[in-house]
């Protein structure tokens, strides 16, 4: 979106054999370290809904960072050895897989003057809207606000009754 700027994220997933920890959230305040969260989803929905137990490593970064684009083997490389650090007792034959996902406009950032720069829920295309995390100033990004924004822009859309003909639209 024209005038906001953002931060990137780059997150390893990683699927194991056996829990890390007993946490949820880890957040990692070292400098030095290549991220800044370690969170065991399967310590709040249960492993046996995914068959394995699920730990994402995630970083907010600018798009240019050397990690940003570096390769995925590399983001795992770099990962695994910090991990290390955090739980000595680590072995590398609990990863069942891992994947490394990347998204250039995860944060907005705001800066002075950002309320003015907040888009609208109404595009310029008719019957299309929009809700998105640049949307939910002055709170920080979390789903509950985003869930809010979404229903909130259904509330809208629900407002025109007569909805276009896109059956011959592909």
């Amino acid at each position: 979106m024209e005038g906001l700027s953002y931060q990137a994220n780059i997150c390893l997933l990683l699927e194991l054999e056996k829990p890390l920890s007993s946490y949820y959230w880890i957040t990692v305040a070292e400098v030095s370290a290549p991220f800044v969260a370690v969170i065991e989803h399967t310590n709040l929905i249960p492993a046996e809904e995914y068959g394995a137990h699920l730990v994402y490593l995630s970083r907010y970064l600018r798009p240019d960072h050397k990690l940003y684009t570096a390769s995925d083997a590399r983001v795992k490389e770099i990962f695994l050895t910090y991990l290390r650090k955090i739980f000595p007792e680590w072995q590398d034959s609990w990863v069942r897989g891992s994947h490394v996902y990347r998204s250039a406009y995860a944060q907005p950032v705001a800066t002075t003057g950002y309320s003015r720069k907040i888009p609208a829920y109404q595009t310029p295309i008719p019957h299309l809207y929009l809700a998105s995390m640049a949307q939910i100033y002055p709170e920080d990004r979390g789903q509950n606000f985003a869930l809010r924004n979404g229903r909130e822009v259904a509330r809208i859309a629900q407002e025109f009754t007569e909805m276009p003909d896109v059956s011959g639209m592909a």
